[in-house]
């Protein structure tokens, strides 16, 4: 991704799939906690999987030819959420 001096971005597909390859290692260890973490309730678990299998048909279906900027806001949002995610288990002494 390049940055213009007038506030611009440049998003190419070589960084969607960069992204992409970077953020899913985070996803599956995050997985792992979530699935030895004790402090979860059903329903959180059961949020989280839903979150993990939107993240898995996402980069599965990720064409990185079309909607490069779109994709890249997607990226982030999932990058986001995992965060939250990580906080979570960070706070519930599961990570």
């Amino acid at each position: 991704m390049n940055q213009t001096g007038l506030g611009f971005e440049y998003v190419w597909p070589s960084d969607i799939v960069d992204y992409i390859t970077t953020l899913d290692p985070q996803f599956e260890a995050t997985n792992k906690s979530v699935q030895s973490c004790q402090g979860l309730s059903a329903t959180e678990r059961s949020s989280w999987q839903s979150f993990y299998q939107s993240w898995q048909d996402f980069k599965r279906g990720a064409n990185v030819w079309f909607g490069v900027p779109s994709k890249i806001e997607s990226i982030r949002l999932f990058e986001q959420q995992l965060k939250t995610w990580q906080d979570t288990l960070t706070t519930r002494k599961c990570s």
